[in-house]
């Protein structure tokens, strides 16, 4: 019984580990997604300019 429940724990520890990764990875790819946004509209207006 003792052994389950500890296999339970280690699990959840687990995936608690996994989502805390996934969050952080998502962030950067939002952060990411705005830098390259930004970049394009740059490049947008520079070549508007021209």
């Amino acid at each position: 019984m003792t052994a389950i429940f500890g296999a339970v724990l280690a699990f959840i520890g687990f995936l608690d580990c996994v989502v805390l990764a996934f969050i952080k990875l998502t962030n950067d790819t939002n952060k990411l997604a705005e830098a390259v946004k930004q970049l394009i509209e740059t490049l947008h207006d520079l070549w508007k300019k021209k």
